[in-house]
């Protein structure tokens, strides 16, 4: 065999295997059916990317400043997002919550926001919501404190294997 044909027996062969291939990519069966399938592919995929941008622009508008700093969320992120705000509005749908139009969707947060601050100062028992930062401080330090007092309870009364505070308090009676 001459060098050339070699070559073109080669050529011919990785034609082939491509066209095969694209054959099994495209999931068509016959070889003539593949560039019809791949020119309605290649038709649907500029105003898809498209969309797909436009959804990415959308989630990253729609969440805080920070959240994509480090550029678009992905494919995968975005989905998420929307599958997330789906079911979130099922289950306010489900639940009878009915948005007021008098209202801006950022007045719901402001509320929510005022409720929880209002249940951490009764929880706390703190009149100003600038005390709720030194509570905490305080109660966490206390926690801190108590449990290193349970812990040498524990240890002194031989029950170190216990978990619960009622527990310890039946066990130490």
């Amino acid at each position: 065999m001459e060098q050339n044909e070699i070559y073109r027996s080669a050529e011919v062969n990785l034609a082939k295997k491509i066209l095969k291939d694209i054959i099994r990519l495209l999931g068509v069966k016959n070889p003539s059916d593949a560039v019809p399938k791949l020119e309605d592919v290649m038709r649907s995929y500029k105003p898809n990317v498209k969309f797909i941008d436009k959804l990415k622009r959308l989630v990253a508008d729609c969440s805080p400043p920070s959240t994509y700093a480090a550029g678009p969320p992905s494919l995968k992120q975005t989905w998420g997002w929307i599958k997330n705000l789906m079911e979130d509005y099922m289950k306010m749908k489900k639940a009878g919550i009915k948005p007021d139009p008098n209202k801006s969707v950022n007045m719901g947060y402001v509320e929510a926001d005022r409720e929880i601050q209002r249940v951490v100062m009764e929880h706390l028992r703190v009149e100003e919501r600038t005390d709720i930062i030194a509570k905490l401080k305080k109660l966490i330090y206390e926690h801190s404190t108590m449990s290193s007092i349970v812990k040498k309870i524990k240890r002194l009364f031989g029950i170190e294997w216990v978990h619960t505070l009622n527990e310890v308090d039946r066990r130490v009676d």
